[in-house]
């Protein structure tokens, strides 16, 4: 009988400088499935899209405190088409599989957090991709299956389903299995990243170790879940990539026993090139 295992991606941007094509180029060298992608990907598209190969995307929408602006930002209307337009015209040359989406950050005044809400509705739903929505830390676990709820009327079949942070719940004082097992039936993709009890640090597994990441992996095996891993990890430093790596093994072992044993002799050669691009 065919396994059907999960996708492992992983978060991809500019780094120290270096582009999202040559983190791809590298990432291809150990036979990655697909990455994650946000809208920078655009200032190169040209030299990224021959990179993934046979790779997967999703897309992350921008994020206001990241990027300044999201698709709530009326004032930022122009950058808001100009990203959709590019998603539709690139999705099948960047083998795209769906695009995540924040909900507002919850503000103080409830009929704006609706507003904004329906305003982020209304500019995702532009998008020719299967969506999904992002638990957030400060949103309760209550109001996001209410803003899942209404997200469903709303865009109907755009919504393929959630993008389960597992960090976001954990720095909330949620335990990330329980969640899980709440949300299960909807889950379609989840970010995986180490973290503090208060800080969401995109750091690799182990780092500081106060996620339950071997528990959290053990029940996605038991669960037999086969969407999209996306391991958010954003490392320090060029010698983080150790820690980068061991990361995606603790995942793949308990995903995919066959490809981790497969990787575990590619990286046996690769560790060459690896010790001289970490050094």
């Amino acid at each position: 009988m065919h396994k059907h295992h999960c996708r492992i991606h992983f978060s991809v941007q500019y780094y120290q400088g270096i582009p999202p094509s040559l983190i791809i180029s590298a990432l291809n060298l150990l036979n990655i499935e697909g990455v994650e992608l946000t809208h920078a990907i655009f200032d190169e598209i040209d030299n990224l899209v021959p990179r993934l190969c046979k790779m997967s995307s999703g897309f992350h929408l921008p994020l206001l405190h990241e990027n300044g602006w999201d698709f709530t930002c009326s004032d930022s209307q122009d950058k808001i088409d100009r990203t959709i337009r590019l998603i539709n015209r690139y999705k099948d040359d960047l083998n795209m599989k769906y695009a995540v989406f924040h909900p507002p950050e919850v503000t103080t005044h409830y009929k704006e957090q609706k507003q904004l809400f329906r305003i982020l509705l209304k500019n995702v739903k532009k998008i020719d991709l299967p969506l999904c929505i992002e638990n957030i830390p400060s949103l309760s676990i209550e109001a996001f299956e209410d803003q899942y709820e209404e997200a469903k009327i709303l865009l109907q079949n755009r919504l393929s389903g959630v993008c389960f942070d597992a960090p976001h719940f954990y720095i909330q004082g949620n335990d990330p299995i329980e969640m899980y097992h709440r949300l299960k039936d909807n889950i379609k993709v989840i970010h995986l990243s180490d973290c503090t009890r208060d800080r969401d640090c995109h750091l690799p597994f182990d780092k500081i170790g106060q996620l339950p990441v071997e528990d959290i992996l053990k029940t996605l095996q038991k669960e037999k879940f086969a969407g999209y891993i996306t391991l958010e990890i954003k490392p320090e430093s060029l010698q983080d990539m150790g820690a980068y790596i061991k990361s995606y093994l603790k995942t793949l072992r308990r995903c995919n026993r066959i490809k981790y044993l497969k990787t575990l002799f590619l990286l046996f050669y690769l560790r060459p090139i690896m010790k001289k691009f970490s050094s």
